[in-house]
């Protein structure tokens, strides 16, 4: 792999946060880079797996003590301006 092509790129890639000039120079050097693209490919299948896992999901009980203990703290951590 292409030592400036890093993991977190081809994550970043992955999940849609680059550029489109940044997107497409990674589909380019992937076109070229074989040891890039079976990186690519094993971060690909290893996200797919993560998601399609229901054991890796929180409960809607875990869900809603965070979003409920955020909204708590967001309130309380709020500047008053005088």
């Amino acid at each position: 792999m292409n030592a400036t092509f890093t993991q977190e790129i081809l994550v970043n890639y992955l999940y849609g946060q680059l550029t489109e000039s940044e997107m497409e120079a990674v589909r380019k050097e992937m076109t070229s880079d074989q040891q890039l693209a079976e990186e690519f490919e094993i971060l690909k299948e290893t996200m797919i797996a993560l998601e399609n896992d229901e054991k890796l999901m929180p409960s809607e009980t875990s869900i809603k003590i965070i979003m409920d203990y955020s909204k708590r703290t967001s309130k309380e951590n709020q500047v008053v301006a005088f």
